[in-house]
């Protein structure tokens, strides 16, 4: 992560320190001291926001380095400041987000988190991939984002991100593309059992008509539709549209309230750091074999049907 001593927090307008804990606006770059940023609710620069503003650090003359006449001016290669902006050109901590010369961001969202179904982010570095550019010491939920990475596993980054997003903006919104095609399967993916349960009952429920109509013979499907089996197949249509809609707006908080309550409940256990981990790893992560024998059943489900189709009944 970048670091932002001797800045000045937009809130109290006192200098950050060493140990300090900071919020950075995903938006524009902004650090905040935490508890500054959540009691003002929002980014301090949030009126700029959507004009292409972006924080940038107080310009400071370059502090004398012993053996180099005048010192390294900063943003130049060294200390670990490899990572070059590709506006300013300027060296950066390699877990920046944000450059500490210009301030405009180092990767567009998309390149730091491009993810698929059930997969996560494509980040140039470690730090982001595990932590999504969020501060490890950092607390979502008052839990430390390390216990929630190494909770969540695979794609760790991606949903951490999201995450402090929704904080960030205020808001449970955060589409998820697996929450809104494969809902049963993704819960399943990420172990979120009583949803991926009730997903699977909803989606068995609502498409009985549409299995109704498959089974149907050529000949009695006209007679089908003109009853009232026409109307029960357009509302349960249009309630499985709404019920994806719902699911691919809330399927990452959903699965935000079950990491944190599956944490929670591993802490109040009082274990030590490795019995935690184990614990984590265990009831966290993902399930494949869930989602690989869902699977197969509905590939098995569907020749059957396609069998009996074929043979008249």
């Amino acid at each position: 992560m970048a670091s932002y001593k001797g800045e000045l927090c937009p809130v109290c307008h006192k200098a950050f320190a060493d140990g300090d804990q900071i919020v950075v606006c995903p938006e524009c770059g902004t650090p905040h001291h935490r508890d500054c940023y959540f009691q003002l609710g929002h980014c301090a620069n949030a009126e700029h926001h959507g004009k292409d503003f972006a924080w940038q650090p107080e310009k400071k003359a370059p502090a004398a380095a012993p053996g180099i006449e005048g010192g390294a001016a900063p943003g130049q290669e060294g200390d670990g400041f490899s990572r070059p902006c590709p506006h300013c050109h300027a060296a950066n901590p390699p877990g920046a987000l944000f450059c500490i010369s210009c301030g405009k961001p180092l990767e567009s969202q998309q390149q730091q988190y491009a993810a698929g179904p059930g997969f996560g982010p494509m980040a140039a570095n470690q730090q982001n991939i595990k932590y999504g550019g969020v501060n490890p010491e950092d607390t979502i939920d008052g839990i430390r984002v390390e216990d929630m990475a190494e909770f969540i596993g695979p794609s760790s980054g991606y949903y951490l991100y999201q995450f402090k997003n929704m904080d960030m903006r205020g808001r449970k919104l955060s589409f998820s593309w697996s929450g809104f095609f494969i809902t049963p399967l993704y819960m399943l993916f990420r172990k979120v059992w009583p949803v991926a349960l009730l997903s699977i009952l909803l989606n068995i429920t609502l498409n009985i008509p549409g299995i109704i109509f498959f089974l149907t013979p050529e000949s009695q499907i006209n007679t089908l539709l003109t009853g009232p089996f026409a109307v029960a197949y357009t509302i349960t249509s249009l309630l499985m549209m709404a019920v994806q809609i719902f699911f691919g707006l809330f399927a990452n908080a959903i699965y935000r309230r079950s990491v944190v309550k599956k944490i929670k409940r591993i802490q109040a256990m009082g274990l030590d750091r490795t019995e935690t981990l184990r614990l984590y790893h265990k009831k966290g992560g993902v399930c494949r074999w869930a989602v690989l024998t869902v699977g197969l059943l509905l590939m098995i489900s569907s020749l059957v049907g396609t069998l009996l189709t074929a043979a008249g009944f």
